[in-house]
Parts: C-alpha cells; structure tokens; sequence
C-alpha cells in the first residue's frame, strides 16, 4: 500500500469488503460526514497549502477523529511542523492513552469562519483565533497548547517521551 494511502476495512464473511483508499491527508470523519451528508469537503495536503487560503485551517485530531483538540488559522501556526505534529501525539496520549499513536494527526482545511469541525466529543469550531477543546481548557492546558503553537514552547512542559527528545539525545 503507498505510504500516502490508508485503508480502513472490516472483515465481512471472511473476505474484506473493496473499500476505496483514503488519501492520508484526509480525515477519515470528515469526508465520511461530507460523504453522508452530501457536504463540501476541502482538504489540503500540507501547512504551506492551507497558509495560501485566507480560509485555511489546521486540526488538531485524536483518537482517529474521536477528539478534536484544537482549530485555527494556518497563518497562527509559528511552530515547526515536528512541534506541532508532536503536540498532537502528546494530547492523543494524555487524553487517550489506549489509542495508537497513528490515531493523532494534524490535518488541513479549508473551513469558513464559524463552521463546525466534525469530530468527536462535540468536533471543534472554526473561530476568530485558537479554538481549544473544553476538556483542554478546564485541565489548564489551554495556554501551553497555544504557546507551542506560538512557537513559543517546543513540546507540552513534563512529557519525556519519543519522537523531539529521542532526537535531541543523538
């Protein structure tokens, strides 16, 4: 399977059944909700994409679209795209620790001004700023979130685990 394709298939009578391939820079919830619901969906492939749309937005999803963390502009991204992608893994951690890591990703849109972002517990908002998940905000992590994407920190402050600090230690 191409690295830019991810497949997703339940087993039916012993044989899995054809599903098309979803590109990999597409939320598997988003075009499912679009798709059902005969709704535009706008993906991008990456940050430098979405930063060339005034309408250009950056998710923040977990647990395979079971989470939305976080929403904004591509132009309030200042961070590294390591950052950013490894804050995501370390939200996806925290708040779903049995999920796979693969299950956090960092995905871009083209999303209008007050739209909803589908996702689950309640998806996310599309606002005049960082929009930042309830849960994130009533644990305190609502600062830390935007100061990495400030670029202002390089990771959530006490997370020592892969990816930025196995790098570092080489």
């Amino acid at each position: 399977m191409p690295c830019n394709m991810r497949r997703i298939s339940v087993a039916c009578d012993g044989q899995p059944p054809f599903i098309p391939m979803l590109p990999s820079y597409q939320s598997g919830i988003r075009r499912l909700v679009s798709d059902t619901n005969g709704l535009p969906y706008h993906p991008l492939r990456s940050l430098i994409e979405a930063r060339s749309y005034a309408d250009g937005v950056v998710i923040l999803e977990g647990d395979f679209g079971g989470q939305i963390f976080a929403v904004c502009h591509a132009s309030d991204i200042h961070c590294s795209l390591l950052e950013l992608e490894q804050l995501v893994e370390d939200l996806n951690m925290m708040y779903w620790p049995n999920s796979p890591l693969d299950g956090a990703q960092v995905f871009y849109e083209r999303l209008p001004m007050g739209a909803p972002v589908a996702g689950g517990e309640g998806g996310g908002w599309v606002t005049d700023g960082i929009w930042i998940h309830p849960w994130l905000v009533e644990d305190g992590m609502a600062t830390v979130v935007r100061d990495v994407i400030a670029g202002k920190l390089s990771r959530l402050p006490g997370l020592q685990h892969h990816s930025l600090d196995s790098e570092n230690d080489r």
